[in-house]
């Protein structure tokens, strides 16, 4: 009995010693290194390509401003033609609407088109058109510089057109609040016109499009969005007249007259 009684002393002191014996706890090891990622960006010289309004398809016909390689500048800007009338003998004068513009690819509402892609926090730029050379008979020499004097042009309708970008979510689109003096617009000769203004810091970077009209509504509206006015009393000789119009963008209110 004594023998038993020290057996089991032995073994409670064992295991006593057991639950005090703690392993100690193994420190967490880290390695870290520090590495830089970089990119690099130059500015891209080539000209743009002109799409058509509201849509992804390149309208390869079109002629693109030698100039367009700035960051700031106006692309291109459809050729109005008005067609052919008869000469009204009554004096009486009437707008002749413009013959929608055609290209391999579609027909399409006219447009000037622009872009803005400096690099900057200060974005502002101002769009104007100009009647730079009046209506003048292709033939001088029969018709002694033949002009039809006071002839202006109207475009209507005006409205900012992307790439195939949704105008209703794009928040870098142009705003329509730009259009400062409306939607309706004469070119009289020599008398620059501001057409749209972008102040808009936040917005306006890209590449977009004053149109005149919408397809989406009928060719009847692109013909009425840009027409043409002739006095009656101007004297009309047989044969074509041909104009120059004259697109400026510039980033100041009061740019150089061209």
């Amino acid at each position: 009995m004594k023998n038993t009684h020290k057996l089991s002393a032995a073994l409670l002191v064992a295991v006593a010693g057991a639950a005090i014996v703690v392993p100690s706890a193994t420190k967490a090891e880290q390695s870290d290194w520090k590495t830089e990622g970089v990119v690099e960006f130059e500015k891209d010289t080539s000209l743009p390509t002109v799409k058509e309004p509201d849509g992804t398809t390149v309208i390869p016909e079109i002629s693109v401003n030698p100039g367009a390689t700035n960051e700031l500048a106006i692309v291109a800007a459809t050729p109005l033609d008005f067609e052919k009338h008869a000469i009204l003998s009554d004096g009486s004068s009437e707008p002749y609407n413009v013959k929608p513009y055609g290209s391999s690819v579609g027909t399409y509402e006219h447009f000037v088109d622009f872009k803005d892609v400096r690099s900057t926090t200060t974005r502002q730029y101002h769009i104007f058109g100009k009647l730079s050379k009046q209506f003048t008979h292709n033939d001088p020499s029969a018709t002694g510089n033949a002009t039809l004097a006071g002839a202006t042009i109207t475009y209507s309708n005006l409205r900012i057109a992307g790439d195939g970008r949704d105008t209703t979510t794009d928040l870098n689109m142009p705003e329509d609040s730009g259009f400062v003096k409306g939607k309706s617009i004469t070119l009289a000769e020599g008398q620059q016109e501001l057409f749209y203004s972008m102040t808009n810091a936040a917005r306006g970077y890209g590449q977009y499009k004053i149109a005149f009209g919408n397809r989406a509504n009928g060719e009847d509206e692109i013909r009425k969005s840009v027409q043409l006015a002739v006095p009656g009393d101007v004297v009309k000789f047989k044969g074509q007249y041909t104009a120059e119009i004259t697109w400026t963008i510039a980033d100041t209110p009061t740019p150089t007259n061209p």
